[in-house]
């Protein structure tokens, strides 16, 4: 499904528990074998695959990108993630989110017609991004730079997020930490494109 598809995945599951528990259930290596390939589609790595059984054995995939997302409970996550997970850095390259608790409210509203149809545009002009070529013709994705201005408030960030990880013992938190430097660089380049995208303009430029 990577080969035919360059510009990457999302999945999508309810429950991320199945999604975890079915690491290493088809593989002789077991769930580290599975672990190691989540982990290279984080950073949108090579991927090569044997299947000795299969036709088509040997696949490459020049850049493996798979995005995640589904909710979990608390308490399921505590028993599926063990120190394979945390030692190896899988769990470090999960942004988590927990918002609170509010109270059920009947309403009336069914939806946001003209809200769907804005997301609906936003998305379109998103896939219609087209990658650069290379030197051989291949397609190669375009690099977008910071302008001066985002570059200070970065390395003011990338400097803080410095301090507080220093004084930490905890290795789990502290592998957590290293890898928000490079999550916050790809929410800000997710926000500045949709962003983009709303306002019709040009979605070119570096």
């Amino acid at each position: 499904m990577l080969i035919d598809n360059p510009r990457g995945l999302l999945t999508t599951r309810e429950e991320l528990a199945g999604w975890l528990a079915s690491m290493g259930q088809y593989k002789a290596r077991g769930r580290g074998d599975d672990l190691a390939k989540w982990i290279e589609m984080h950073g949108a790595r090579p991927l090569r695959v044997d299947r000795k059984a299969a036709e088509q054995r040997f696949l490459y995939v020049p850049r493996a990108a798979v995005s995640v997302t589904g909710g979990i409970q608390p308490g399921i996550l505590r028993r599926v993630i063990g120190d394979l997970e945390k030692d190896s850095g899988f769990l470090a390259r999960l942004l988590m989110s927990c918002p609170p608790e509010t109270p059920k409210r009947w309403t009336e509203e069914d939806g946001n017609e003209r809200g769907e149809e804005r997301l609906q545009a936003i998305m379109e002009r998103l896939l219609a991004l087209d990658f650069e070529r290379d030197q051989d013709g291949g397609d190669r994705p375009v690099d977008l730079w910071l302008a001066p201005d985002a570059r200070d408030l970065f390395k003011a960030y990338v400097n803080d997020l410095g301090e507080a990880t220093a004084g930490m013992n905890d290795g789990t938190m502290r592998a957590a930490m290293a890898k928000h430097e490079g999550a916050a660089a790809r929410l800000a380049l997710v926000f500045h494109l949709v962003e983009l995208a709303d306002q019709g303009g040009p979605m070119g430029g570096r």
